[in-house]
């Protein structure tokens, strides 16, 4: 079986969600499926004054294939500015999936290209913007019948 597991951090990051998917991730391997991550190359929270790097790109840990792609950190300051001017001004700026700070275009991308890859697709992390990249990516991608209730 493939599985992919979208998140905004993966190991060395080390938090809740990262140790979560880590344990599920590499005993699915052990067990013989084939695993992928999709996540940023941030160390810590994207969104963090500083969120730390980690080289973007493919490699593999404990048997479990890891793309870590860079943040849209140019995206993700001006909406995050946008969203305090709009607050202020009680217009509040409600983002789309597709351009919310780190699940910019590229991870969007890299999310569908994902769901085409699986069989099965989790997403996990806070803040839960995997969650409607992986559903908009699935609708678009072999896996329709995905929705979010």
């Amino acid at each position: 079986m493939r599985v992919a597991f979208l998140c905004i951090n993966y190991a060395p990051s080390v938090g809740g969600a990262q140790e979560l998917v880590r344990r599920i991730a590499e005993g699915l391997v052990g067990r013989g499926d084939e695993v992928r991550v999709v996540t940023t190359d941030t160390l810590h929270a994207p969104s963090s004054p500083d969120p730390g790097r980690l080289p973007v790109g493919a490699e593999e840990l404990a048997g479990v294939e890891v793309h870590r792609l860079t943040v849209a950190r140019r995206t993700q300051s001006l909406l995050r500015s946008a969203r305090r001017v709009g607050a202020r001004f009680g217009r509040p700026i409600r983002p789309t999936v597709l351009s919310y700070g780190p699940w910019g275009r590229r991870l969007w991308q890299a999310a569908r290209e994902a769901t085409d890859w699986a069989d099965v697709v989790v997403a996990t992390s806070a803040p839960n913007t995997p969650i409607p990249a992986a559903v908009r990516a699935a609708r678009g991608g072999k896996h329709p019948e995905i929705t979010v209730p």
